[in-house]
């Protein structure tokens, strides 16, 4: 990672972007999945490296969206916008949460049923595949926010909440989230080491079971994580016009079929807002 934002707002026409962004990620989506016995071991053990090779593809894009679940047609609104208006690739977070969710069914499905007729899950056996799969998870949001040059994270009111004078006496910060895959991206911003630009564009090749768990009727408690976004430049509406407006005077070039800028883009939106 080179840098992060944070979007506070979007272009009013972004939505007009939606079918494109919808597209590439059902493209990036479309993959046969390796069944289970695949990654059987002759202990009888899973073989948690080719697991995850498999089912949380480290691919390469120069833009990686953190949303929330909420969001996700805003998020697709805005990769669509990217690759329409700048070439640009970009990697959703929610694509890995689809594959894991896909994943996590599928051991339970296998291996959790109390009875192989019933599709009753053991609720020991689940956890331990949950404890596996969202650890396989996190890795893959990790190790994909590394590879990113560049990441956008949308503040909406679905992702952050603001907290009060009280509380935030208490927690010495003046905003929370309830999505732990949220805490962990926000808290990777600050962890993960900052690479230089041309260390991510050396590499760069994308420019341009139902029925397994019975929902039970609980009301699962909403946990609150303190997020810092400090030193996270915030980015709004108009400052993406701005950053559109710098790509009007530039000459459009091809490579590998892919429509580009003769400058890199995220170079123009760095002008505009510098990295911090």
């Amino acid at each position: 990672m080179y840098t992060a934002y944070q979007i506070k707002s979007l272009p009013k026409n972004v939505m007009d972007y939606f079918a494109i962004g919808e597209k590439r990620q059902k493209q990036n989506s479309e993959v046969t999945r390796a069944e289970l016995d695949t990654f059987l071991k002759p202990g009888g053990s899973m073989d948690a490296a080719k697991m995850m090779e498999e089912w949380f593809a480290d691919t390469q894009h120069p833009v990686f969206i953190s949303h929330s679940r909420l969001d996700k047609e805003e998020a697709l609104a805005l990769s669509g916008w990217l690759e329409k208006e700048f070439g640009l690739t970009s990697f959703i977070d929610s694509c890995c949460w689809g594959h894991a969710d896909e994943l996590l069914r599928l051991l339970d499905f296998t291996y959790c049923r109390d009875d192989p007729k019933t599709n009753i899950v053991s609720y020991k056996g689940s956890l331990i595949t949950a404890s596996h799969v969202h650890l396989m998870l996190s890795t893959a949001l990790t190790k994909m926010m590394d590879r990113c040059e560049c990441v956008f994270f949308l503040n909406s009111e679905n992702s952050i909440k603001e907290v009060s004078i009280k509380d935030m006496v208490k927690s010495d910060k003046d905003a929370i989230t309830q999505s732990p895959w949220l805490f962990h991206e926000i808290s990777m911003l600050k962890l993960l080491r900052r690479r230089e630009k041309a260390d991510h564009r050396e590499s760069l090749t994308n420019f341009s079971a139902e029925g397994v768990v019975k929902k039970a009727d609980v009301d699962v408690p909403k946990f609150d994580y303190p997020v810092d976004l400090d030193g996270v430049p915030a980015l709004g509406a108009s400052e993406l016009a701005k950053w559109l407006a710098k790509r009007g005077g530039d000459e459009y070039l091809v490579e590998h079929g892919v429509k580009s800028l003769r400058r890199f883009p995220l170079d123009l939106l760095y002008e505009v807002s510098p990295p911090q």
